[in-house]
């Protein structure tokens, strides 16, 4: 799922709310590496068909989305999706005699971030559902966001992201 700050405003204004206390994630002035460590990523929720891969473009310090081996484009414009920011966060994942899923989206776990070409590892923590997650540092330090477009992925623990 995905969607853009004006459709949130639109979708506020029509829901009557008129303040909010939400709190952002913490951000940083971008620096794209000058050797990236995380050029090509893969990210295998599933099945192939839903394999997300992302490749960097050092030029505009930015991650290109493929999904399922294809280019992954916007429905209206038709370009290919673009992220400055991809947060993964291993969460637990169970399924029910149903055969529906139960995610584990409290407490925390490990995290990536990738971002100007580079990978770093903390963990994320998010206490109750209405508080904001936060992403830290194995030094305890926040760990800091480029501004710009952000997927937050939530992948079952266990599975691993591939990059290089």
């Amino acid at each position: 799922m995905y969607t853009r700050s004006e459709l949130l405003d639109k979708a506020s204004k029509k829901k009557d709310y008129k303040e909010s206390d939400f709190t952002s994630l913490e951000r940083k002035k971008p620096k794209p590496a000058e050797v990236p460590d995380a050029s090509s990523i893969s990210v295998n929720f599933s099945a192939p068909t839903f394999r997300a891969d992302y490749t960097y473009d050092k030029a505009s310090n930015n991650y290109k989305r493929n999904i399922g081996g294809k280019p992954h484009l916007d429905k209206e414009s038709s370009k290919q999706l673009t992220s400055d920011v991809i947060v993964i966060m291993k969460i637990a994942w169970s399924a029910k005699a149903s055969g529906h899923s139960v995610y584990g989206t409290l407490q925390g776990g490990e995290a990536q971030v990738f971002q100007d070409g580079t990978v770093y590892t903390g963990t994320w923590s998010k206490q109750s559902r209405e508080d904001q997650i936060k992403l830290i540092k194995s030094d305890g330090t926040p760990l800091k966001l480029n501004p710009g477009r952000t997927w937050i992925e939530a992948m079952a623990t266990g599975r691993r992201v591939c990059f290089n």
